[in-house]
């Protein structure tokens, strides 16, 4: 993070968050008091489209579909984040079967979470990192598939799991940012945030 942004000056960041997440609220919520704004998007992977193409494009066309409606001085972030395994995007299950069919799938497995986030300002282009997470399920067994499943916690999630429920207990292991699975790379969006105050303030 930028050493010039403490705490009382994030708390005076006009920062809006272009996402619904209540996982990337939380997140922000700890140091900011951000506008919650929704874009509405075309999520559909393009054919041939990577992974990696896919969650940066997404994250620029949330930030694109929101900036023309900033006022001076705010702060718009936006992100997208994907699960990935063998090349394969895992997006937000659409039913109980899916959601099974890809824990199976990430059994005694690895996969990867990666978060595009873009962030600028009125008159500014968005910056955008990615930043992945490895991590590896540890054998499921058919009983806690399912009783997962039934706790619902699959819903409207990437690859059909939260990491901050009951999901944490399928790690086996992972070597990256924890805040990137749930959501959001806190500390990388703070960095971007940072930047983007600083270039703002440059500008008047």
């Amino acid at each position: 993070m930028d050493r010039g942004l403490n705490a009382k000056k994030m708390k005076k960041i006009k920062l809006v968050l272009g996402s619904a997440s209540p996982r990337r609220r939380e997140l922000l919520s700890i140091h900011f008091k951000p506008k919650i704004k929704s874009p509405n998007i075309n999520e559909a992977v393009g054919r041939g489209e990577t992974p990696m193409a896919y969650v940066k494009r997404m994250a620029r066309l949330k930030w694109q579909a929101l900036a023309s409606g900033l006022k001076p001085g705010e702060i718009l972030l936006t992100a997208d984040t994907v699960v990935i395994q063998n090349k394969k995007i895992f997006g937000k299950a659409r039913s109980p079967t899916e959601a099974a069919r890809m824990l199976r799938k990430m059994s005694g497995r690895a996969h990867s979470v990666s978060t595009a986030v873009c962030v600028g300002g009125l008159k500014s282009r968005c910056s955008l990192r990615v930043v992945t997470t490895r991590i590896k399920f540890r054998a499921l067994s058919a009983l806690e598939i399912a009783h997962y499943i039934r706790s619902n916690e699959w819903r409207g999630k990437a690859g059909a799991y939260g990491i901050q429920g009951l999901a944490a207990g399928f790690v086996d292991t992972m070597n990256g940012s924890l805040t990137n699975v749930i959501g959001l790379p806190l500390e990388e969006s703070l960095k971007l945030i940072g930047a983007a105050v600083s270039s703002s303030s440059r500008r008047h």
